[in-house]
């Protein structure tokens, strides 16, 4: 596609909708998580910052609205805790794809989206919006959103790392720095 704008948008939109579609179909935490991670490095890695900061964001927000997952019902700040949690994982990829271009920069993504929930959900979210939960919604919102988050993303990184080896290949496919003008 020859005009960027249009390209972003498609690109973003398809990304999006395979995230929010994988995610209706209820695969299970396992299955969805590392795909829904995958899919957001894709993002970033093929549309740039921009597009994966989108997805990132937008994902959750549509399946709140669609599906009202019941912990998000219950404390919808978890609802803006996961939007920042991608955000973590896309802007760390992102910065790190060159200076620790592979396997370390997409484990230290994982690792601070990972870091970054845990910390959000026993620190913020549910000290601050969550008191009148019942305890055992609070562990289980503990534990899916803590060391769950880390693993899904670690998951979905790795199968990232074996799918970008053959898609960063396809011509156009891979976001491209903005070249510089040409004396």
């Amino acid at each position: 596609m020859k005009n960027k704008k249009v390209q972003f948008v498609t690109r973003t939109a398809v990304l999006l909708a395979l995230c929010v579609v994988l995610q209706l179909v209820n695969l299970g935490q396992w299955v969805t998580g590392p795909a829904v991670n995958l899919i957001l490095l894709l993002a970033a890695m093929s549309g740039g910052l921009p597009c994966g900061l989108t997805v990132a964001v937008l994902n959750p927000l549509l399946v709140f609205v669609i599906k009202n997952p019941p912990i998000m019902l219950a404390c919808p700040a978890i609802l803006v805790e996961v939007m920042l949690g991608n955000c973590v994982l896309v802007a760390l990829a992102w910065a790190l794809r060159k200076p620790l271009m592979g396997i370390p920069g997409l484990v230290a993504a994982a690792v601070g989206k990972g870091l970054a929930m845990f910390l959000l959900t026993g620190y913020v979210v549910l000290p601050l919006f969550g008191a009148n939960l019942p305890d055992k919604l609070k562990m289980a919102a503990m534990a899916s959103f803590g060391i769950i988050q880390m693993a899904t993303a670690a998951i979905g990184a790795a199968v990232f790392f074996a799918v970008w080896q053959i898609v960063k290949k396809v011509p156009g496919f891979a976001a491209q720095e903005k070249q510089t003008e040409k004396n």
